[in-house]
């Protein structure tokens, strides 16, 4: 994918087994090497279940042996915290306004997953300007040598703070679910990201899903979109199903696969890595 303002070209990426193996290999916004893989988890509609997503993929990442750091991203109106029951004392707004370190305000969850944690409620997390969003993706660099991984959980849309921090990823994975409206938007937000930042591949998640036919309507109505106007190859990543456990896991504060380790969402959602790693190597 294309640089954004102040991010050097040249992402190369080459599967998830470890830094060892070179994996996401690319530049950070300061041109240097960089070994840490990066996935931006977006959507184009909110509602669908991309933090789920984003917070449990981080998890099952975590549990095969990979030092995971996940960015809530969605600036201003932050849920991963909340998803993984953990009370921040500091948020990246002390990382703009106070001077802090990057890793100051970074804090571990009881998921294994350590969590730069977003501002909520906050106006002025939810528009930041050009040199306050350049800031930000300076600290995601600073601290992604730590980190085998870094998984994005943008917001929803198609704001500047979503598209130029996605484009910054080695791979962008997109969840949508049967809604029309999510599966228009999700095309969109594909589409604004090839016009803009040169994505030519993306990973689809079909979210909520009755079955495998619903889920294969989901990703191919966005596929045939993007291979006729946008020449974007989109990958099926896996999908989810409906599961009442995923609720259930919100509403007691704790992460789908440590509330349900074994419902159906927690198995599919599990099933996620192993494709992606293969994906990753497929075209790396």
């Amino acid at each position: 994918m294309r640089n954004v303002p102040g991010q050097a070209q040249g992402l190369v990426s080459s599967g998830l087994s470890g830094v060892a193996d070179g994996l996401g290999a690319g530049r950070g916004t300061g041109g240097a090497e960089r070994t840490t893989a990066r996935i931006a988890i977006t959507s184009g509609k909110g509602g669908v279940g991309k933090s789920t997503i984003a917070a449990n993929l981080s998890i099952a990442l975590a549990r095969k042996g990979r030092k995971v750091l996940l960015v809530d991203a969605d600036f201003g109106i932050a849920s991963l915290d909340l998803v993984f029951g953990v009370t921040p004392e500091h948020t990246v707004l002390d990382i703009l306004r106070a001077g802090m370190r990057p890793s100051e305000v970074v804090i571990p969850t009881p998921a294994g997953v350590d969590l730069l944690p977003a501002a909520p409620g906050r106006y002025e997390a939810a528009n930041f300007g050009v040199v306050e969003r350049a800031a930000l993706r300076n600290a995601i660099d600073e601290l992604s040598p730590s980190y085998d991984v870094v998984v994005l959980d943008t917001g929803a849309g198609i704001g500047a703070s979503v598209i130029e921090l996605a484009a910054t990823a080695d791979e962008v994975i997109v969840v949508a679910t049967r809604d029309p409206v999510s599966i228009r938007d999700a095309y969109v937000a594909i589409k604004v990201l090839a016009m803009r930042h040169g994505l030519r591949r993306a990973h689809m998640v079909a979210n909520q899903v009755e079955n495998a036919k619903e889920a294969m309507g989901i990703v191919s109505r966005v596929s045939d979109l993007a291979k006729r106007f946008l020449d974007v190859e989109i990958l099926t990543l896996g999908t989810v199903p409906r599961d009442p456990n995923v609720g259930a896991a919100a509403a007691a504060g704790q992460p789908l696969l440590v509330h349900a380790p074994n419902c159906e969402a927690s198995f599919a959602i599990q099933r996620l890595v192993p494709q992606l790693d293969a994906d990753r190597a497929r075209f790396g």
